[in-house]
């Protein structure tokens, strides 16, 4: 594995907690205590791992490799 893929891997990773995090931010009504409990929760994993593998699939698909 080349270091650009890992990169582009972890930056997906990042991103998608990021993501999440912010929504549950918001949902917990701007709670950081609340949302980083949430965001560690099984449907908050559940949330990341579907965010990083749509955005990971589309990256293959428009790259041709799917």
């Amino acid at each position: 594995m080349s270091m650009a893929l890992a990169g582009q891997i972890l930056g997906r990773l990042i991103i998608s907690y990021i993501i999440i995090f912010i929504i549950m931010f918001l949902i917990s009504r701007f709670d950081f205590k609340k949302a980083l409990y949430h965001t560690h929760r099984w449907y908050g994993f559940l949330a990341l791992m579907t965010i990083f593998l749509l955005g990971l699939s589309s990256q293959l698909i428009t790259k041709g490799m799917i």
